[in-house]
């Protein structure tokens, strides 16, 4: 429950269409459950400042890290603009590079949808 709410809280700091987009790529489980927890701090009153959030937590969560940097070039193409940013900045200059760099790859829709579900699934081990 404390990871569902450290996410709404996260969630809450987001323009409302990259929150939007986030919400949409969970299980309607976990959507329903970050939805109410962000119906509370809209509730109490808590400002949606981006700024109050530390920007390396949580900025790469769906990055794992040691991937081929065609492969996360190829994911911070497909994630929200709000982040990339903080995420490119919790990288090293040469890992950057490399990460920009590369061109991300033309994928067919099934495929990209197979590389994000593979970064989620290696981000929660």
């Amino acid at each position: 429950m404390a990871a569902h709410r450290r996410s709404a809280l996260l969630l809450h700091g987001l323009a409302g269409h990259d929150r939007d987009w986030v919400l949409a790529q969970l299980p309607p489980s976990d959507r329903a459950v970050l939805e109410s927890h962000l119906a509370e701090l809209r509730e109490l009153g808590i400002p949606a400042d981006p700024a109050l959030l530390p920007p390396v937590e949580g900025a790469g969560a769906a990055m794992p890290a040691g991937e081929p940097a065609w492969m996360m070039r190829q994911l911070l193409a497909q994630g929200p603009a709000a982040w990339r940013g903080a995420w490119l900045a919790t990288l090293s200059p040469g890992q950057r590079e490399r990460v920009l760099s590369q061109p991300a790859p033309a994928l067919r829709p099934a495929a990209a949808r197979s590389l994000r579900l593979h970064a989620e699934q290696a981000a929660r081990q």
